[in-house]
C-alpha cells in the first residue's frame, strides 16, 4: 500500500496546530512568553470561520463556518447567526511548528488584498511576513 505523504502531513499538521494571540504589541505563541513585532511563516491554507460573542467572549464558533462546534447544529438554523461574527483562520508553519490565526475584519480584508493577485500554489511555496500594527486596544494585521 502507497501512503501519500501530503495528506498525513496535513493531518499531523491540524492536529498540533494551536492558535497564535494578537495583542496591539505583537504575537504571543502559544508556547512562549516573548511578544514577536513579526512572523515569518509558511502558508498552509486557510478557511471561513463564524463565532457568536457575548461580553467580548466568544460563546460558539464554527470552525468551517457552516456547523457549530457547541451543538453540532447547522448555522443557517440558528436565530443568532447574524449576529455571528465571520472570520478567517489562517494556518500556518512557523519554524516548522504548525499554527492558527484567527483574523478579524480589518485583517481579514488585508489578508484576502494580499492573496487577491496570488495563486494559492505560489503561495504556498514561498514565504511571507506578518506584522501587527498598534491601534490602541487591539492589533491588526499586515501581510508581506
Amino acid at each position: 500500500m502507497k501512503i501519500n505523504i501530503s495528506i498525513l502531513k496535513k493531518i499531523i499538521e491540524k492536529s498540533f496546530s494551536r492558535y497564535i494571540t494578537i495583542l496591539p504589541e505583537g504575537f504571543k505563541l502559544p508556547y512562549e512568553n516573548k511578544i514577536y513585532k513579526a512572523l515569518t511563516v509558511e502558508f498552509s491554507s486557510f478557511h471561513p470561520v463564524r463565532t457568536f460573542y457575548e461580553k467580548r467572549k466568544p460563546t460558539c464558533r464554527s470552525i468551517d463556518g457552516i456547523t457549530s462546534v457547541k451543538d453540532k447544529k447547522p448555522c443557517a438554523s440558528c436565530i443568532l447567526k447574524k449576529h455571528c461574527v465571520s472570520q478567517i483562520c489562517l494556518e500556518i508553519i512557523y519554524q516548522s511548528i504548525p499554527l492558527k490565526l484567527l483574523l478579524s475584519y480589518t485583517s481579514m480584508r488585508k489578508f484576502l488584498l494580499f492573496i487577491n493577485n496570488k495563486n494559492i500554489e505560489s503561495l504556498k511555496k514561498s514565504n511571507f511576513t506578518i506584522t501587527v500594527i498598534n491601534r490602541g486596544k487591539w492589533g491588526e494585521l499586515k501581510f508581506y
